[in-house]
């Protein structure tokens, strides 16, 4: 049973908290009064600069804080992708170094292609000799099967690139192009603005088609067929040309080349 210094403690405790509560609601009802009152009296109206003021502070605090936050997600994430970066570098140093094909690919040549050309960059290996024998090689294939009607008319050798140039009575031209990669270290152009590019096998070899259409009076052909491939086995790159000249006529040339 409850003795009765118990039951007075209670009480009292009990009395106490009634009374807080009415003083609260007495306060609170007083408080609510005098905001009506401010708010109906013209005269305690919070001026607008005043207002406007303090507006701003609370907008710059709140960019602020969208800032220091979207900072802090935006390293998280960059972290989160160098991470990732490394272990793809990690991954692909141990591939290179691991994989002959890989090391070939990746030093003997990149393909970049821009809105005005395609570039090849070729390492090289500078102490290597030219390859005249193989030059001769394809200048005496594309001989053999250039289009009826067309000689040869001009050769340019030099350390960079070996070009052959062939002629018909129509003055359409056919010029074949050949560099081998391991004789140089440099880039090559293709010029395709404006072209219509295509890239398709043929005898089993990948080769980009460039075709453009010049305006008939300009100083250009009125047409240009430009065929690229590089051959990774034998390392060279090679492009065969026609000014004037069907793709169909140029098609053969091409097959008997990548053979």
């Amino acid at each position: 049973m409850v003795d009765r210094d118990t039951l007075y403690e209670q009480y009292e405790e009990a009395v106490l908290a009634l009374l807080m509560e009415q003083v609260a609601d007495a306060e609170g009802e007083e408080l609510l009064q005098q905001n009506r009152s401010l708010q109906a009296d013209p005269a305690a109206a919070v001026p607008a600069e005043t207002e406007k003021r303090c507006l701003d502070v609370l907008r710059r605090q709140s960019r602020k804080t969208r800032r220091q936050r979207t900072a802090r997600r935006s390293l998280r994430i960059a972290a989160r992708i160098a991470a990732a970066l490394v272990s793809l570098l990690v991954l692909y140093a141990i591939a290179f170094a691991a994989s002959e094909t890989v090391r070939v690919h990746t030093l003997n040549f990149l393909i970049r292609e821009y809105d005005v050309g395609t570039q090849f960059l070729f390492p090289g290996d500078e102490s290597a000799e030219e390859s005249e024998e193989f030059a001769s090689h394809i200048l005496s294939i594309a001989e053999e099967t250039v289009p009826e009607g067309f000689r040869h008319v001009s050769s340019e050798d030099n350390p960079l690139i070996s070009m052959f140039c062939f002629e018909n009575a129509e003055d359409e031209q056919i010029t074949v192009k050949y560099v081998n990669l391991e004789d140089i270290s440099g880039k090559i152009i293709i010029d395709t603005e404006n072209a219509e590019v295509i890239r398709q096998t043929i005898s089993g070899q990948e080769v980009m088609i460039v075709y453009k259409d010049y305006a008939p009076g300009s100083a250009q052909p009125d047409t240009m067929y430009q065929i690229v491939w590089i051959c990774k086995e034998q390392q060279y790159w090679i492009a065969v040309e026609g000014s004037n000249v069907a793709l169909e006529e140029l098609l053969p040339l091409v097959e008997s080349l990548i053979v």
